[in-house]
């Protein structure tokens, strides 16, 4: 599980700005108990859960796209024959002259596998600058695993290995021999497959960690060729059952087309034969079909609808329950943005409920315009935070909830709406937009049309 994440000169948060899953004393709400919320690991309690809230362009899915550039960082490998030009993420604050053309950085806690590690990485467009992993066992001191630096000067790249590291030496002389400007030690991993356990634990907990919009995503695709289907169908059919709907089963049908000649070069007047070859094998197309299944006037025959008929509210919680599922499955971290738009306040409750109480080591991130979820009566303030940005500087920031000057039962919902903690949509008063208005309505009334 994740006990912080920290970005420095990362899209709007210029300086270090550090996001800390560690749950406070706050005691439980409603009919949840303490655990429900967290996990204790190492002796400390870590939210299985965290809410961003704020302004569309306050730094929400900023800060969530460091969980996704992360893994690109950790899992992405380029081997020796990797173009010159290969480009890491570009992500530095850009609105101020200091932090144009200097290195970003991600800082992340995590405990996975028995152990607490505290992996950092700094990074230019064209190499990583510095690179670090530490672990810790039980209470024992934080231990070094590796450093690496890159010498401008020489152009080479410095892996140093502490006395007492966990890599063995032939292991070390592995990575110093393929370790590249612009590949992580870890993402090695991936294209040797070498025998060490701290760089394999740090491979596979970030490997399926990911930015999603859940609305982007087709859910057929996402239904279909799944091996946990058998586990995952139940739990959606039952979710629905308990949101009311009448949904008794769905089916994904494949269905295959050959593709034409004249398809066929169109197709490549789009993308390169290789792609051409992925996307098409054997001159292929493959259609995913999702239809649900009703039973009228408890008929034993089934009747089954196209999803295109389905409200975009169940739609988005199936593909919710899925994206969820798939955290718990792994026992990963997931980052989902812009989430329930589209659910019913009593649904999201209900699919958050699910998770939460379900959850071991699993986490998620959710960045939403939900203000209902601040009604939840369930909900743990510490859990929440508020984005907002600066307006002279362009900086993003977050707040929390300070507990020890908010009553207990005050209202989490009103006090945002009423500019508490900041982050709320500002209205203008005076209304501008009407004398803007008035000049635009002006100008085509005066217009001269032409035929």
């Amino acid at each position: 599980m994740i006990e912080y994440i920290a970005l420095t000169n990362f899209f709007s948060f210029k300086e270090r700005t550090e996001f800390s899953l560690k749950a406070t004393k706050e005691k439980p709400r409603g009919t949840f108990t303490g655990e429900d919320w967290w996990t204790e690991i190492g002796g400390v309690k870590l939210l299985k859960a965290a809410f961003l809230l704020g302004n569309n362009g306050s730094g929400k899915t900023n800060f969530l796209n460091g969980l996704s550039v992360l893994n690109k960082l950790i899992t992405v490998n380029r081997n020796s024959k990797a173009s010159s030009r290969f480009r890491l993420p570009n992500v530095p604050f850009l609105l101020a002259d200091e932090t144009k053309n200097a290195p970003s950085a991600i800082e992340v806690a995590f405990h996975t596998a028995g152990y607490r590690y505290v992996y950092y990485i700094s990074w230019r467009p064209d190499y990583i600058v510095e690179e670090r992993l530490s672990r810790q066992e039980g209470k024992k001191k934080q231990k070094a695993i590796f450093s690496r630096e890159f010498s401008n000067e020489k152009d080479i790249v410095v892996v140093s290995f502490p006395k007492g590291t966990t890599i063995a030496a032939p292991v070390q002389e592995l990575i110093n021999q393929n370790i590249l400007k612009y590949s992580s030690v870890i993402s090695i991993y991936d294209n040797k497959n070498f025998e060490c356990e701290d760089i394999r634990n740090v491979y596979n907990y970030f490997r399926y960690v990911d930015l999603w919009n859940v609305k982007k995503y087709d859910l057929a695709t996402m239904l279909a060729k799944r091996s946990n289907e058998n586990l995952l169908k139940p739990i959606i059919l039952s979710i629905l059952k308990d949101m009311g709907a009448t949904i008794c089963d769905y089916k994904v049908d494949t269905l295959t087309f050959d593709i034409t000649e004249d398809e066929r070069e169109f197709l490549l007047t789009r993308m390169s034969e290789e792609e051409y070859r992925a996307n098409f094998p054997g001159d292929k197309r493959v259609i995913q079909k999702l239809q649900f299944g009703y039973r009228v006037n408890e008929k034993e025959e089934m009747v089954w609808l196209p999803e295109s008929l389905e409200s975009e509210g169940t739609l988005e919680a199936i593909r919710l329950v899925i994206v969820l599922f798939d955290s718990l499955w792994r026992r990963t971290p997931i980052a989902i943005d812009e989430c329930a738009q589209s659910i019913h306040p009593k649904a999201l409750e209900f699919i958050l409920s699910f998770f939460l109480k379900s959850a071991d080591t699993a986490q998620v991130f959710i960045a939403s315009q939900a203000l209902v979820l601040l009604k939840w009566d369930n909900l743990r303030r510490d859990s929440i935070r508020f984005f907002e940005k600066d307006k002279s500087t362009g900086v993003s920031s977050f707040s929390c909830i300070n507990n020890r000057t908010l009553h207990r039962n005050s209202q989490i919902y009103d006090l945002y709406m009423n500019k508490t903690f900041g982050g709320e949509v500002k209205i203008l008063e005076k209304e501008p937009w009407k004398e803007t208005l008035a000049k635009v309505t002006r100008c085509m009334r005066d217009r001269e049309w032409e035929d």
